[in-house]
């Protein structure tokens, strides 16, 4: 009797789950514009309705430096159908360097929940060339375009390219030394590029600031106040554009002074 009551319940059990619904396939991909996604629903006979919220990174460096999350319905008329999702997006942005996708689709219905993931092959995404002579790029510009070096020197630490790049793709919250930082690299990228050398004293000052409050440092009070001077001296700079150019580069900061370049220049004749 025993083993029959175990045979039973054993019985019952698998005819449960083979009635109940499930995400059965979930396939990722992305290219240098976007990504899409593609996966399956099998409805089971007691459900017709469930959500599937996506989640997709593009990580680089091992760093999420974009992210897609959204959850719709998918529903069925009829019991055991398998019923297909899809789902796409764009960057928003041009992507520079090389990156992979990783994503997820939950599926969720009362009293169940079902989650399935993938990672794509690496995604290597031609950087555009470096800015004509004479032009002046924000920090914005230059996360997602060719550098003409391969690393700096900030605050009197010789960094590599992917570590300048973590600041400039880090948020400020408030931190002086995080925006400084971010539109003194941009300067010095500048002035590499061939833009005017007379920002270098200002340059100079920055980076003696950041040797003594080094980037993450949260100065307060009159050193946060040094720190947000030299960084409007330096958006100055950055904001210039090219000659003729009005097109507006973005990652502009708030609260710069409004005064140009060539009045910044007087400052340090």
């Amino acid at each position: 009797m025993k083993t029959t009551t175990v045979f039973l319940a054993l019985s019952l059990a698998l005819a449960g789950a083979a009635q109940a619904t499930h995400l059965i396939a979930l396939e990722g991909s992305a290219d240098c514009d976007g990504w899409s996604l593609n996966g399956v629903v099998r409805f089971g006979s007691a459900v017709s309705e469930v959500t599937i919220t996506y989640n997709v990174d593009l990580v680089q460096d091992q760093v999420v430096v974009l992210n897609a999350t959204a959850s719709f319905p998918v529903t069925t008329d009829a019991p055991w159908q398998e019923v297909p999702f899809v789902a796409s997006g764009t960057w928003g942005e041009d992507l520079c360097g090389t990156y992979v996708v990783n994503g997820s689709a939950t599926m969720t219905y009362p009293g169940f929940e079902e989650t399935m993931t993938f990672t794509t092959p690496e995604l290597v995404c031609d950087c555009p060339p470096p800015p004509d002579e004479g032009c002046y790029r924000t920090p914005g510009y230059w996360k997602n375009h060719d550098w003409p070096v391969e690393g700096l020197t900030i605050g009197g630490v010789a960094m590599t390219r992917d570590e300048l790049m973590a600041i400039l793709w880090a948020p400020v919250g408030g931190d002086a030394t995080v925006i400084l930082a971010k539109h003194l690299i941009a300067a010095k990228l500048n002035v590499i590029a061939g833009g005017d050398a007379g920002i270098q004293d200002v340059i100079d000052d920055a980076d003696a600031f950041l040797v003594e409050h080094p980037v993450g440092s949260r100065p307060s009070g009159a050193d946060k106040d040094e720190a947000l001077a030299l960084k409007d001296e330096l958006v100055a700079y950055n904001e210039q554009g090219c000659p003729g150019d009005d097109t507006d580069y973005g990652d502009k900061a708030a609260s710069v002074e409004s005064r140009s370049w060539s009045d910044v220049k007087s400052l340090y004749r």
